[in-house]
């Protein structure tokens, strides 16, 4: 006489014991969706390092100008803010996706619809999304 060892198997997030068909990964769609998730979370983390740090320091000067400046700015205004200001809030003026000058000798440094005019202990702050585009040197 045979008998059959029924082998059982959990749920691949939480760990509940499953029951229903054969080969049943997950006990409901929302531990699929949450397991698939911490795995697309996992692989962005990994991908997030091997970036090479221009690209980093640009997403952050653009993390920095949208949450602190995009509010007070519209299009064609400028703003006036001085440099240490946001070099405390981890600003690196040096990476930028694109430059204009203008006519009047002014380079203008943009990250994406953000541009900048550096002065002295000042930057202007300008968000202009066409400008990014012109790329006039």
């Amino acid at each position: 006489m045979e008998t059959k060892i029924k082998q059982v198997t959990n749920c691949g997030y939480c760990e509940k014991q499953l029951h229903g068909r054969k080969g049943k990964l997950f006990c409901d769609v929302n531990c699929k969706n949450n397991f698939n998730s911490r795995i697309r979370a996992r692989s962005r983390e990994q991908e997030n390092e091997l970036f090479p740090i221009p690209i980093k320091k640009i997403k952050n000067n653009h993390r920095i100008l949208s949450k602190y400046y995009l509010a007070r700015l519209q299009k064609d205004k400028e703003i006036t803010v001085k440099k240490e200001e946001l070099w405390e809030l981890g600003f690196d003026h040096r990476y930028c996706t694109g430059a204009t000058l203008e006519s009047n000798r002014n380079l203008w440094k943009c990250c994406f619809d953000f541009c900048w005019k550096e002065e002295m202990n000042w930057l202007t702050l300008r968000f202009d999304p066409e400008m990014n585009t012109k790329y006039s040197y």
